[in-house]
């Protein structure tokens, strides 16, 4: 993929870390480009046993960098000179998920890696830019069929209760989801 923007713009929101303020900020130009490589596997495809175990790996690399200079307000982006990594912009992404479906039930286990992000405009090269290690977390889900319309679903998200971090902005430190349990009905009309 090959993103080319003109005039890249940032906004202040606390939805994506910010303070709130809804304040935009030009970010002038900037490429995003990459790959996307995804392979998917189902062993069990032609066994006839009514069971699939679809397998599958997605890998992405995300280059995306600044293509101007500019001073900007927003705390995330700074001083910006051309060639800038964009903040919370992984360069490497991986998942993995393992599942076995059956006309009753499905269950799934999956994890993903976040490669490191800076928390601010910079070059990954430049250790003196803060930023946030790679992490990995690991999820199992398990979905029952008990009648054609309602369903029991159990869920653990981040398994191994890894810690982590996500951001850096705007007050410090934000955590990632701890280990988290969801049970319940689905209904499907």
């Amino acid at each position: 993929y090959y993103n080319d923007y003109s005039n890249l713009l940032g906004s202040d929101l606390a939805a994506a870390g910010g303070l709130g303020t809804a304040d935009l900020f030009n970010g002038g130009e900037a490429i995003a480009k990459g790959i996307e490589l995804e392979a998917t596997y189902d062993p069990m495809h032609n066994a006839g046993i009514g069971i699939n175990m679809p397998i599958s790996l997605v890998y992405t690399y995300t280059d995306a960098r600044f293509g101007s200079n500019f001073e900007s307000d927003f705390g995330a982006w700074g001083d910006v000179q051309d060639g800038f990594h964009l903040p919370y912009t992984p360069r490497h992404q991986l998942a993995l998920s393992f599942s076995l479906e059956h006309s009753k039930f499905l269950f799934d286990i999956s994890g993903k890696y976040n490669g490191a992000m800076l928390a601010r405009a910079g070059l990954f090269e430049d250790a003196s830019v803060a930023r946030t290690d790679g992490y990995f977390t690991a999820d199992i889900s398990l979905n029952y069929r008990l009648t054609p319309i309602i369903s029991a679903f159990a869920n653990v998200n981040n398994l191994t209760d890894a810690v982590y971090v996500t951001s850096l902005r705007p007050a410090g430190l934000r955590p990632g989801l701890p280990r988290t349990f969801n049970f319940g009905l689905k209904a499907n009309f």
